[in-house]
């Protein structure tokens, strides 16, 4: 009996050794931008003159501080890789949206709620945004400490965490 024991035992502990030591929560669009690493923008002159220049631009400056693997290097007056702009209503319980017009080129719709957001959580919303645009999905949910690809809520952080940084590393 006792030499049951130990086998079930034996095999248990080799079982659990098997075991992946961390799982990746990062899930893809589908898409990704280009291999081409200087990718464009646009803010719409709507959030610019609303004093809401710093807050989208923290979307691209924080991917370009934590990743070699894009760099938003220009912004335009016309149609970027990846644009902001600004409606004057709400959409659901969404601050914003991100819509793909091809795989080169992104829609970021940033929503009347959003303003009232504090200033480190309108900034982690565009981080997100920029997220989805460079082909990252939400995480799954047993991961939103790691990442700022959550579906809701936020973590307070205004930057692409582990499992983010580890997606775009895996997709580009």
């Amino acid at each position: 009996m006792k030499r049951k024991i130990r086998i079930v035992v034996i095999v248990l502990l080799l079982c659990i050794a098997s075991l992946p030591i961390s799982a990746s929560a990062y899930v893809f669009l589908g898409f990704k931008k280009s291999d081409n690493l200087d990718l464009y923008y646009h803010i719409s002159p709507k959030l610019v003159d609303m004093g809401y220049k710093q807050d989208v631009l923290r979307g691209f400056s924080a991917w370009n501080n934590y990743t070699s693997k894009v760099k938003f290097t220009k912004e335009v007056d016309i149609t970027g890789n990846v644009n902001f702009d600004y409606v004057d209503s709400n959409y659901g319980d969404a601050y914003a949206t991100h819509r793909n017009g091809s795989s080169l080129v992104s829609n970021i719709t940033i929503y009347k709620s959003w303003k009232g957001l504090s200033p480190t959580q309108r900034r982690e919303t565009t981080v997100h945004e920029v997220g989805h645009a460079l082909g990252l999905d939400y995480t799954q949910p047993s991961n939103n400490s790691i990442s700022v690809m959550r579906k809701t809520g936020f973590n307070d952080k205004d930057w692409p965490l582990k499992d983010d940084l580890d997606g775009i590393n895996a997709l580009y």
